[in-house]
């Protein structure tokens, strides 16, 4: 048996060098904490021209849209497609919606998903509509 103890024992490591190990790997990570905390994590500034062009063209574009709200133009000639300024648009469209009669909905409706414990039923007729009476 010769030095086959000696082969076989594990290495120790002392217990000074366990606990000063774990203190500075401890202190490492607070100072890294500390350290990423005061960096600052912010965008740099943006440089004062470009912030004064981009607020000059959002002026710009504002007010070609205020003038296009409230100009009447030809948007398709051919088609005879005019757009015209939004209240009167606006105006139009109530007027128009004022003398359209009121009632129950023309367009089918189909259930396109069904509760998996129950059948779907099936789509109820859309009701025909009325014949004008008159002469």
């Amino acid at each position: 048996m010769a030095n086959l103890t000696s082969k076989s024992a594990k290495k120790r490591i002392s217990l000074w060098k366990v606990v000063l190990g774990s203190l500075l790997g401890f202190v490492l990570i607070v100072v890294l904490t500390v350290i990423i905390r005061q960096a600052k994590n912010e965008p740099a500034a943006a440089d004062q021209e470009i912030v004064a062009d981009r607020l000059a063209r959002l002026e710009k574009h504002r007010a070609e849209e205020k003038i296009a709200m409230a100009s009447y133009k030809w948007e398709d000639k051919a088609a005879g497609v005019v757009r015209i300024p939004m209240d009167q648009a606006v105006s139009l469209t109530v007027e128009e919606l004022k003398i359209k009669p009121v009632g129950p909905s023309t367009v089918p409706v189909k259930i396109v998903v069904a509760p998996a414990s129950a059948p779907a039923p099936a789509p109820a007729p859309a009701p025909a509509p009325e014949a004008k009476k008159g002469s």
